[in-house]
């Protein structure tokens, strides 16, 4: 009710690794909470649906891995934000231009 008071369109998908997307599908935010041994699945396929300026926010990782995930995602994407409770992580991140 709040978006259409507002004139803001959304579209929410909920997708077991992106099973219920379309390969030609584009999103402004692609949100995913999974530990870092499924998230890096398909990490780094997830840039192939953002659109221009799009962001991916990342959580559930525990800190001990942040370095490896970092390492893992540096080519592809910019960290814009990373946040850290207790022993979890979680980050914005979006494509390197």
């Amino acid at each position: 009710e709040i978006s259409w008071i507002n004139g803001v369109d959304f579209n929410f998908r909920e997708s077991d690794f992106l099973s219920n997307v379309g390969k030609e599908e584009k999103f402004d935010i692609i949100v995913s909470n999974m530990i870092f041994e499924l998230i890096k699945k398909f990490v780094l396929d997830l840039a192939g649906y953002l659109k221009k300026d799009g962001k991916v926010i990342i959580a559930g990782l525990l800190e001990a891995q942040s370095k490896e995930f970092e390492d893992y995602i540096k080519n592809i994407y910019s960290i814009l934000e990373r946040k850290v409770e207790n022993e979890w992580i979680g980050y914005l991140l979006t494509i390197k231009k």
